[in-house]
């Protein structure tokens, strides 16, 4: 298991025997809050390797490169009755401080998770 991090790309990799298997992208925000801020884009997992840590070890990760930061936030869209994820970002610290229901769409809501780093 290896995980790689393009600052390019703003993206970690986790890969197993050379082959991507989730991936982690992020952004900074276009604004003063640059140099303190980092907005996570998207967590994703192959559904083979889902429910065994996988997507963990990768917000672990980019939560040691992002200690510099202040906050760090990441909004999800997701049915919230069928989404197991919201305990995954609880267990690594971030807190939940909005939620939109029917945001996307009738069913989709959407959801602020941030942490504090420093």
């Amino acid at each position: 298991m290896k995980i790689l991090h393009s600052r390019k790309k703003k993206r970690f990799s986790l890969l197993e025997n050379g082959n991507e298997i989730g991936y982690l992208t992020y952004e900074y925000p276009d604004d003063a809050a640059r140099e303190r801020n980092v907005n996570l884009l998207y967590l994703y997992v192959k559904p083979f390797y889902r429910r065994k840590g996988f997507a963990t070890k990768l917000l672990k990760y980019a939560l040691k490169i992002f200690k510099y930061v202040t906050w760090i936030s990441f909004w999800t869209g997701k049915e919230a009755e069928i989404d197991k994820s919201y305990p995954l970002y609880r267990k690594v610290g971030f807190k939940q401080i909005a939620y939109q229901a029917d945001y996307y769409k009738e069913g989709i809501g959407t959801r602020l998770f941030v942490k504090r780093i420093s």
